[in-house]
């Protein structure tokens, strides 16, 4: 019977502390270096704005990095960052054609894996987006 609540004391012991603890560790700025593959996709009525590429991410700046905007070839630059919640701010801009284009980020989390970023947020025209980073390396 000891056994038995002694048992019965440490399951739920056991219960409190995991429920507590969090499930996988915290992800800073730190976690978007790297290389990603990059692409937007907005909208306002009949009107569509996308882009896509490879960009390069260090310490929060957005480094480097090459890719389409529309049909004209561009490059990246910008800044992005997490907030100790996992919540991703930040932007992407570019300039392609004698003209630029810029992609504010209001909201993006990151999977629990950190290869993948789904996130949302408007571009120079106020334009709504939707914006995925798949990690390449």
């Amino acid at each position: 019977m000891i056994h038995r609540k002694t048992l019965t004391i440490l399951c739920g012991l056991f219960i409190i502390l995991a429920a507590a603890s969090p499930l996988r560790a915290q992800q800073t700025t730190a976690d978007l270096n790297g290389t990603w593959d990059f692409f937007a996709y907005g909208y306002y009525e009949v009107f569509t704005t996308y882009c896509f590429g490879t960009l390069t991410v260090d310490n929060g700046a957005v480094t480097g990095g090459s890719g389409s905007y529309h049909s004209a070839p561009t490059g990246f630059g910008g800044g992005l960052s997490m907030a100790p919640d996992g919540k991703i701010t930040g932007s992407v801009w570019g300039a392609y054609t004698e003209n630029w284009f810029e992609y504010t980020i209001l909201s993006g989390r990151m999977n629990p894996d950190g290869d993948t970023i789904v996130a949302s947020g408007y571009d120079q025209r106020s334009w709504m987006c939707i914006y995925y980073f798949v990690r390449v390396k």
